[in-house]
């Protein structure tokens, strides 16, 4: 992968390079977004055969905690906060502030 990258960095004529990694940062961030939608899917599947958050985790070197961000769409948990809870199956509320 990072071969791709490395070989635009080494062209030998810099208008060329200058232009082709133009086009890569250009381009940057909707590839950004496939590769990160292609890793939920691939997060997705490996928990549906059986692997846990926790498992996947060790597997990538990442939190359980990131894990599930990914696993619920959160791209950046500095400025993006999770999606709200899903409702209970019993379909009420939990009213804690109730005295």
């Amino acid at each position: 992968m990072t071969d791709a990258i490395d070989a635009l960095g080494e062209v030998a004529d810099p208008k060329q390079r200058a232009g082709d990694l133009s086009e890569l940062l250009d381009k940057w961030p909707e590839q950004h977004a496939r590769v990160r939608a292609m890793r939920r899917t691939a997060f997705e599947e490996l928990n549906e055969q059986g692997m846990t958050y926790r498992q996947i985790a060790a597997e990538f070197q990442l939190s359980v905690a990131r894990v599930g961000q990914i696993m619920t769409g959160v791209t950046n948990p500095r400025t993006q906060k999770n999606p709200p809870p899903k409702k209970r199956a019993t379909g009420k509320a939990d009213d804690s502030s109730a005295e």
